[in-house]
């Protein structure tokens, strides 16, 4: 490799760096406009991929024509720079337009995507355009009057791909915790116009183009190189293919890895970059083996087959790596990394090593063509391939989990990336017509996917010996949905460790409902941002309420909540009172324009990848808009899934919108609590007397006995938040711009839990708790409170101790705490709680 070369190399080494970024930029921009991350990305990603195929063919055909190519890369880049610019001015149109199309298209979800991908591709359509025009330029430029597209064209894509692997791992590590969103694009921004101005300083002057292949002798042409070549309809067909096949192999591989980890942006980053680098690697082998003097064609049929067959057996490998699916174990986040790293070699990094060899062969292979310039074919093969990245998306997101599933994919790619290796293996002049060793290939192709039986492995993972039972499972868009058995208890589990909820905890599910809706004096509307078993949603059945709204993101989960646990939610699902949308709860709350008296944030993990952003700022607003006057938000915390910088994050982010905010339990678990931020619009108190009429208000509860007395939900509050406290008023703010929640919580899920940010329970939680029943609830929404309302929050308090001491084993101090707990209760209160009914308690 020359000097002029290695610079080019370094220059879209950089440029793909900035273009990943800039693309997962986008996906998060989007995803807070659209909401979902799933139809977000796809969006996106359409559109990104929309506008390379077309700068890559534009440009192409301009290639042949310019005398300074290196110049006008760099006009390119500083293009790309400048327009990126105008895409957050045409974002923020469209989120003024979004109430009003989402009221247009809500009743169809197709036109609604169509509408939401059409407005991305205008938004982000200039300087995609421009990125795409970048290697057909160059290429044109080094190939010259030769014909080794491969070689030199290949390098560049080589380097454009290593360098989009280096932007996949960036934005997670060093981006958006360094300098967030913002700022980070800004910094994107100045890079594409640095390496434009580059690009232009090392311009070395007028570059001859290549002749016009129809007069120009190929002086550079292997011997024999027109005979292995292929019609140009087979290439460009091979290439589309490529683009078709890599793509579903990417979103169906990040499914895959998804059953056994918690889908944190780190992990997503993770197998991306794994992904990149082996499309990289295998363009970077084929293009040094072409140099080398290796035959085009024999290596392509090489690359196909290799790729189908490693495909075909990545499930299998999967499958035994990880002992039949079992949850990646917490460990320190570098150890994780490096245990997804090491699962990603060879189901992962291994066929894409030989599928990352296609595309610069099958460059070397049309540079034989003498219908068009070297840039024009590049721009054609480049152009066709990424046309395919956008089938491959479709297919992929929205098609085949729900026809063909996950391992009948991952074996279907397999299958056809065999097919054109062996076609390849036939003559050029007759290519449509099987031959003796074609149909061997794929005979013997056949033969292994049989025997590999992929698809028939399971797609969740079963406890055997706990008597676990699989009584359903279906594949979405959104996730691998299963309903599982065990000892007459069922939950709901999405892609195989992420639970939604179980009949078994029926009395704490319902409890989410219960309080919040206890709490409003008068609550005829409420909306639960999150369906799972329904559960939650069917205990607002007990109460007075005229309409109960679910919304839902997974459809699947809609169907199985209604099949499998209508007994355990009162039947929500059809009920007169209730309706479950199915979407994205920030699109519903930001574009419906409905109001409700009460809104129930659901238990979600704060830093899974899509369910994050329900704890950004931007969402309680969107929350907080919703709401009728003198209405409440409750928010549910998972502390189980915290810790206490995490906790403070999200309290502080909650409090910058609702400054009137109470904490409550959810139970007296120590080790999986859950907490409730009330957010108080009303600038009246609680009135208890009020509180006491929709006790006896509220239906009878199997589930929740004790609140047949007020003392019943007094014993769950913690105490008012002050949003001047020190650990508030310093903490950072969870924004979509500054995702913190999503950055910070995986590492302590990995294994820092246990270390130095243990999870906020037990004795951590205990002492703040304590810190906040401490001040003067004078000007707090609970100011009216009279002393046997605060008698019996002391006696919750003195139930949390207790299950600490018992978690702990100290039985004896548990038991004698627990009697302190009971004893101002009221008697049927004490015997909800299984306690002995002693002395009058106070009322």
């Amino acid at each position: 490799m020359d000097r002029f070369h290695l610079i080019l190399c370094l220059l879209l080494f950089a440029s793909g760096a900035l273009a990943l970024v800039y693309e997962l930029l986008w996906i998060r921009r989007f995803t807070a406009v659209f909401g979902a991350a799933t139809p977000a990305t796809a969006a996106t990603l359409i559109a990104v991929f929309f506008g390379f195929t077309v700068g890559n063919l534009v440009m192409g055909s301009y290639a042949s024509r310019l005398r300074r190519p290196l110049r006008v890369y760099g006009l390119l880049e500083v293009g790309v720079g400048l327009s990126a610019l105008l895409v957050e001015p045409l974002v923020t149109s469209y989120g003024r337009m979004y109430p009003m199309l989402f009221k247009t298209f809500s009743g169809s979800a197709v036109g609604f995507s169509a509408v939401n991908t059409l407005l991305v591709a205008v938004a982000v359509f200039v300087p995609t355009f421009l990125m795409g025009g970048s290697i057909p330029v160059l290429g044109h430029a080094l190939v010259g009057g030769g014909r080794r597209l491969g070689v030199a064209a290949g390098g560049l894509y080589a380097a454009n791909t290593f360098g989009a692997t280096i932007g996949a791992l960036s934005v997670p590590c060093f981006w958006l915790p360094q300098l967030g969103a913002a700022t980070s694009y800004g910094v994107c921004v100045a890079a594409s116009v640095i390496v434009g101005l580059l690009a232009w300083t090392l311009d070395r002057g007028e570059m001859s183009p290549a002749e016009p292949t129809t007069v120009a002798r190929v002086k550079n042409e292997r011997a024999g190189g027109a005979e292995s070549s292929l019609p140009v309809w087979w290439t460009l067909a091979l290439a589309a293919l490529s683009g078709v096949l890599t793509f579903i192999l990417q979103i169906t591989w990040g499914r895959m890895f998804a059953q056994v980890h918690e889908n944190s942006i780190y992990s997503f980053s993770v197998v991306v970059a794994v992904f990149l680098a082996g499309l990289a690697g295998g363009a970077a082998l084929a293009r040094e083996l072409l140099r080398r003097g290796w035959a085009a064609r024999k290596l392509l049929c090489f690359a196909w087959i290799a790729a189908g067959l490693a495909v075909s057996a990545s499930p299998r490998w999967f499958y035994s790596l990880t002992d039949g699916l079992d949850y990646l174990a917490a460990g320190a986040w570098t150890s994780y990394g490096a245990r997804v790293l090491w699962l990603s070699v060879p189901t992962v990094l291994l066929p894409t090593l030989f599928a990352g060899m296609v595309m610069p062969l099958l460059m070397e292979l049309a540079g034989h063509n003498r219908s068009a310039t070297p840039g024009q074919m590049l721009g054609r093969l480049l152009g066709v391939n990424t046309a395919g990245v956008i089938v491959g998306s479709l297919l992929a997101a929205f098609v085949l989990p729900a026809w063909l599933g996950m391992w009948r994919s991952l074996a279907g790619v397999g299958f056809l990336m065999v097919l054109p290796g062996a076609f390849c293996l036939g003559d050029s002049h007759r290519l449509c017509r099987l031959q003796s060793r074609q149909i061997i290939v794929g005979l013997v192709a056949l033969a292994g996917f049989l025997l590999l039986n992929s698809g028939q492995l399971p797609r969740t993972q079963l406890n055997i010996r706990r008597g676990e039972k699989l009584l359903h499972l279906s594949e979405g868009s959104h996730g691998i949905v299963a309903v599982v058995e065990e000892r007459g208890s069922r939950r709901i589990k999405l892609d195989n460790n992420y639970v939604l909820g179980g009949t078994a905890s029926t009395g704490d599910e319902r409890m989410q409902a219960h309080l919040p809706l206890l709490l409003h004096p008068a609550p005829r509307t409420v909306a639960f941002l999150g369906l799972g078993t329904g559960i939650t949603a069917g205990g607002a059945l007990l109460h007075p309420v005229d309409k109960i709204t679910a919304v839902e993101i997974v459809p699947e989960v809609v169907r199985v909540a209604k099949d499998f646990f209508g007994d355990a939610n009162l039947g929500i699902v059809n009920a007169a009172r209730g309706e479950v949308i199915v979407n994205d709860a920030r699109n519903f709350l930001r574009g419906s324009g409905r109001q409700f008296d009460v809104i129930v944030g659901d238990l979600v993990v704060p830093w899974r990848r899509g369910e994050a952003a329900l704890y950004f700022v931007e969402h309680f607003q969107a929350g907080r808009g919703a709401l009728t006057p003198g209405g409440l938000y409750c928010q549910w915390l998972p502390l189980f899934q915290m810790s206490e910088e995490e906790f403070n994050i999200v309290v502080a982010s909650f409090l910058d919108v609702f400054p009137r905010t109470t904490l409550w339990r959810g139970d007296f678990a120590p080790d999986r609590p859950a907490l409730a931020m009330v957010g108080h619009t009303s600038e009246t108190a609680i009135d208890p007397a009020a509180v006491e009429g929709r006790v006896r208000e509220l239906q009878p509860d199997e589930g929740n006995p004790h609140l047949g007395h007020p003392a019943g939900l007094w014993i769950y509050l913690c105490g008012p938040v002050d949003r001047k406290a020190a650990r508030f008023a310093a903490a950072r703010r969870n924004r979509e711009s500054e995702p913190w929640l999503e950055l910070l919580g995986p590492l302590a899920h990995g294994g820092l839990a246990h270390s130095a940010r243990p999870l906020f329970v037990g004795r951590l939680l205990d002492a703040f708790l304590a810190e906040i029943r401490a001040p003067s609830l004078a000007g707090s929404p609970l100011e009216r409170l009279g002393s046997s309302h605060l008698q019996w929050r002391e006696a919750g308090a003195r139930l949390g101790e207790a299950s600490v001491l018992l978690a702990e084993g100290d039985g004896g101090a548990a038991n004698a705490r627990m009697q302190q707990a009971l004893a101002p209760l009221p008697p049927e209160v004490q015997r909800a709680l299984g306690g002995a009914s002693p002395a009058p308690s106070a009322k």
